[in-house]
């Protein structure tokens, strides 16, 4: 019985609708973990007749022919919404029809927080999503230069769980040149030290809450 149906709302073109009371569903039973939504691009092998484009499958480290998926989860990492994009599709294109998908969602007076990997790097976008009332974070794409070791300092934070998570942290505000370095977006950067190996994760984001260290775990 669930197979025909799946089949009716189909041939209907209903699918999208349901994902869409589904997801709204979800929001209404999980509304704590519905103010942080993770995104990420999946990358499906394709093995129908159809001419599609190739892209780098990581299951099986191999360029092929391929079909993406772009996933939001809420923060717990629960799945919200799924669509398959159109060929060629590249993160940052995907955000924005993110953006209006959450907007729906969540209302017009919310302000979610979009994390996404660098893929989605793109300032001007930043820009956009905090004009629409959106907070971003992300990781920092291209090289720039380390924080200097005087400027970390040791922070804790409890998550769910009740683990406790220690970082150490740089935060300052930082300025990205976009538009050919014609305007700047202010942000928030956010270093963390690992204190073994030396190596620093960059962390951008426009959140403004007092303890880096609950961003730092997002």
């Amino acid at each position: 019985r669930v197979r025909e149906r799946m089949a009716l709302l189909g041939e209907q073109d209903r699918a999208a609708r349901l994902f869409e009371v589904l997801a709204a569903h979800h929001l209404k039973a999980n509304e704590a973990a519905c103010g942080v939504f993770y995104v990420d691009g999946h990358v499906r092998a394709y093995h129908g007749a159809a001419k599609v484009p190739k892209a780098h499958v990581a299951r099986i480290r191999m360029s092929m022919p391929a079909e993406h998926d772009t996933w939001i989860s809420d923060g717990r990492g629960d799945g919200v919404l799924v669509w398959q994009a159109p060929p060629g599709a590249s993160l940052v294109g995907e955000l924005k029809e993110v953006a209006t998908k959450i907007r729906d969602l969540v209302g017009p007076d919310a302000r979610p927080t979009i994390i996404f990997d660098r893929g989605g790097w793109s300032p001007k976008l930043f820009a956009q999503l905090d004009a629409a009332g959106f907070d971003i974070a992300t990781y920092r794409k291209n090289t720039t230069s380390r924080e200097p070791a005087n400027r970390f300092t040791q922070h804790e934070f409890t998550d769910d769980l009740g683990r406790t998570q220690t970082y150490l942290l740089a935060d300052r505000k930082v300025r990205l040149a976009y538009d050919n370095n014609k305007r700047r977006f202010e942000c928030r950067q956010i270093v963390r030290l690992d204190p073994t190996s030396g190596h620093q994760t960059q962390i951008i984001t426009t959140r403004t809450d007092p303890d880096p260290a609950l961003l730092a775990y997002l």
